[in-house]
């Protein structure tokens, strides 16, 4: 794994109202603001996502490094579909949705447990390191 980089501009953002926590995996940093501390749920989303991607990897290996578009079932864990389905529309492989497609499952625990989130763009409150495998 590659050697973790300080995220120094992380000190610098703030939300009024709002509680920022990260959640780590591998990977995959994220940096999350919500109206509450949702760690325990991000994370657990980020882990089973996380783990729903790797186990359909190592089933589909194509789909982890082909540069064109796959095609996955309807019956593909949820994860792989949106990755799937973002990249074609561009002519990419799946893989070079991952970061996004993560973040957002991740994230989104907070609307789904009634914890407003104020995201104005993905780049502001959610980071993601670029050049990220996860």
């Amino acid at each position: 794994m590659p050697e973790y980089l300080h995220r120094f501009y992380r000190e610098h953002m703030r939300a009024d109202g709002l509680i920022a926590f990260q959640v780590t995996l591998g990977e995959s940093d994220l940096f999350i603001w919500a109206e509450a501390d949702l760690t325990g749920l991000a994370g657990s989303s980020l882990e089973r996502h996380r783990r729903e991607l790797e186990d359909f990897i190592g089933r589909n290996p194509r789909f982890g490094a082909t540069y064109a578009p796959y095609p996955v079932n309807k019956d593909a864990p949820e994860v792989v579909r949106m990755m799937a389905q973002a990249t074609e529309l561009v002519g990419v492989g799946p893989m070079a949705a991952v970061a996004g497609t993560i973040a957002n499952l991740s994230a989104s625990i907070s609307c789904r447990h009634r914890a407003k989130s104020s995201w104005k763009t993905a780049a502001t409150y959610l980071s993601i390191p670029a050049g990220s495998a996860w």
